[in-house]
């Protein structure tokens, strides 16, 4: 006696191609198991098992199959079914986890404190809960025309700086209540001259700002505080006065507290160096 396979499903087709952890989803493929849980799907590395299907009248093959995406599961391109041990052709994709669309991101970066998103773009900074089936958007900041944000410190708090020549003004954020308040001056009585920040970094303890400068090519620091009346911003910040990064930008500090320098380089050539260690805050 020979033996006949089960035919393979079908490519299967979706009616809605955008969905959300929880959500239902229902295939529509030929030659689909007849019994629920026997029909499978991939989203990337996660697997679910159909809750139901449909079968026409006088079929012995279901025609649907409702799947349940499962939390935490990533995006399936393409989308496929698995029924009586061979796998459907890929067909049109599930996209999981829909966003919100920006002009001209200048930043974002985690808040573990809350679990939502800051996101720097032309005039203005966003606090998202992305994991909405919807996600919301509150706007903290305005009226700065290109800011960058660095990540939050251990505190709960991040700094918002224009990107302006001349900039006089830090300020800085609590992530738990979005309550703004001034960080610190860009000028001090020591240090008079206009920066150009191209981006900005924040140690773990809150307390100092590093200001990617495209004025000098240096890295400014900053501490809390800062401004007239004290002499405590340090310029070429990480490297002798000879020390010129073309083009710094981004800039973030490390939890053992070396500042991070990326740089455009010229023609395009990209880059990154690191303050030693004597030159960061543990010395």
């Amino acid at each position: 006696m020979g033996y006949e396979p089960q035919p393979a499903p079908g490519p299967p087709t979706l009616a809605y191609p955008f969905w959300w952890w929880g959500d239902t989803v229902q295939f529509a493929a030929s030659y689909l198991d007849p019994i629920a849980p026997a029909n499978l799907t991939f989203f990337n590395r996660m697997s679910a098992n159909a809750s139901q299907v449909q079968i026409p009248s006088g079929s012995d093959y279901a025609n649907t199959a409702t799947f349940t995406i499962p939390s935490d599961a990533r995006s399936s391109l393409p989308a496929t079914i698995q029924a009586h041990a061979r796998m459907s052709p890929g067909s049109s994709a599930v996209v999981l986890t829909p966003g919100l669309s920006y002009t001209n991101l200048h930043g974002v970066v985690w808040a573990p404190q809350t679990g939502n998103v800051w996101v720097a773009s032309d005039s203005k900074v966003d606090e998202v809960n992305l994991f909405l089936d919807g996600p919301v958007s509150t706007t903290w900041v305005t009226g700065i025309d290109h800011p960058y944000i660095s990540r939050v410190s251990d505190n709960g708090t991040l700094l918002v700086v224009d990107s302006s020549l001349g900039v006089a003004t830090i300020y800085q954020i609590d992530v738990n209540s979005g309550t703004e308040s001034v960080f610190a001056q860009t000028k001090d009585d020591g240090f008079t001259r206009n920066i150009l920040p191209v981006g900005i970094g924040l140690s773990a303890d809150g307390l100092v700002g590093y200001i990617a400068d495209a004025s000098s090519g240096r890295v400014v620091r900053i501490p809390a505080g800062a401004g007239p009346g004290s002499t405590t911003i340090t310029d070429s910040w990480g490297g002798k006065d000879d020390f010129v990064s073309p083009d710094p930008a981004p800039i973030d500090v490390a939890p053992t507290s070396q500042t991070l320098v990326g740089d455009t380089g010229d023609q395009g050539s990209g880059w990154v160096w690191v303050c030693p260690v004597r030159w960061t805050e543990h010395q």
